[in-house]
């Protein structure tokens, strides 16, 4: 499937095109590089990037000169200052590709492809070498390059996922397939007429383009016991408190199938909203506060028509720590420490969330209790500005006599 977006940069402005949708945003778009992407100051000046490489593990990493930034997608800032390209990356330093790229792109799994004039080099992403038998000539590369115009450099290239590469120069592209080496038949052709979305300054002599990651939704279940369950104090002095409370279970998988998918992007998050009561006298709730600040306290389900529907982000005391963290954050919680709140097979990286709560209010015995509870689900796409992807919503309730 293609990527949610596509990020075009030019001189010193950049926007981003909606892949799905083939529509770019012209009320907001073209932007100015500074401030928006947090930390590419030192590299930018002026933000004529030279190549710019989505490295497939969460990291896209921007390249001018003779340095490069790496920038953290899911934090979406740079993740520390420049390097030069022959220190942070010195097998390029070794076949003088250190500086001056014209282009690069993430072509098949663990490989990515940087150009320099008429040369290229395929260069592995997890060893962090070059390939055996590269650099070699651009016209080398692929069947029909040549014959298109391309052979003696380009300004750009794309991954979109779909087995299918693209090519820039000047104001013409080629569709490559990445199979068979080869340029698809009927290109090259030019930028303007088949991209209609990008506005005129972006129809030729591109600086670069990047496919950024993203997430879609697999399955999203929820699970609810049927049953309120109850447990009696223990007859100590005083009495310690009889607890009811009443379980549900989330599942989340998220689809990660064929690059740029990267399972890092997607996250739970859970919502919450109602009341709690101990012999009709309500009970506040105490809720993690995302700024730090005092506690937030639970609300109840708004009047109908109001403005607000109450819902705040849910979160729990966990043991051992000394914050209320949220559900779903995979940086609030380093491992699978905590059973009710877990990616699988890890946290960084895993693919499926798995967790689970359990609302519950304490009591002596006679007393009588009543919590009524409503709980939104979302899965969101935190390297797309925190896209919600899916929600559910269920409500919880449970009433009686400790």
């Amino acid at each position: 499937m293609k990527p949610k977006r596509v990020y075009f940069f030019k001189g010193a402005r950049y926007l981003r095109y909606d892949a799905r949708t083939d529509h770019v945003d012209l009320t907001t778009y073209p932007s100015d590089v500074s401030p928006a992407w947090r930390g590419l100051a030192e590299v930018a000046q002026g933000a004529d990037f030279d190549a710019i490489l989505n490295w497939g593990d969460g990291f896209v990493y921007f390249f001018r000169n003779d340095i490069f930034v790496r920038y953290d997608v899911r934090a979406d800032t740079a993740t520390g200052p420049p390097s030069t390209i022959a220190a942070g990356l010195p097998a390029l330093a070794g076949v003088g590709f250190d500086r001056d790229l014209s282009a690069a792109v993430h072509y098949r799994p663990g490989k990515a492809l940087l150009f320099k004039g008429d040369r290229y080099l395929r260069y592995d992403l997890l060893s962090n070498t070059v390939d055996a038998e590269y650099p070699k000539l651009i016209s080398a590369g692929w069947a029909g390059i040549d014959a298109a115009g391309f052979s003696n450099g380009i300004d750009a290239a794309v991954n979109f996922g779909e087995g299918k590469a693209y090519f820039f120069k000047g104001p013409s592209y080629v569709r490559v397939d990445i199979a068979s080496n080869a340029v698809d038949p009927g290109f090259p052709l030019d930028i303007a007429s088949q991209w209609p979305a990008l506005p005129p300054e972006f129809t030729a002599d591109l600086f670069d383009i990047v496919e950024w990651p993203y997430c879609d939704v697999a399955e999203f279940d929820v699970q609810i016991d049927p049953n309120c369950v109850s447990t009696p104090g223990k007859l100590t002095f005083p009495p310690s408190p009889s607890r009811v409370h009443r379980l549900f279970a989330v599942v989340g998988r998220f689809e990660a199938s064929a690059y740029p998918a990267d399972c890092r992007c997607g996250e739970y998050r859970q919502f919450v909203r109602g009341t709690y009561s101990r012999n009709s006298q309500l009970q506040k709730q105490p809720l993690g506060n995302p700024q730090g600040g005092p506690p937030l306290t639970l609300l109840p389900r708004p009047a109908q028509g109001a403005a607000f529907d109450n819902f705040q982000e849910d979160s729990l005391q966990r043991s051992g720590s000394l914050t209320n963290l949220r559900y779903g954050h995979r940086d609030e919680l380093p491992g699978n420490v905590d059973l009710s709140d877990r990616y699988l097979p890890d946290r960084p990286t895993g693919c499926e969330y798995r967790g689970f709560d359990a609302p519950f209010l304490e009591g002596q015995a006679g007393e009588t209790y009543s919590f009524d509870l409503d709980f939104r689900g979302v899965l969101v796409d935190v390297c797309n500005g925190n896209e919600e992807m899916v929600r559910k919503e269920w409500g919880l309730f449970c009433s009686g006599t400790f």
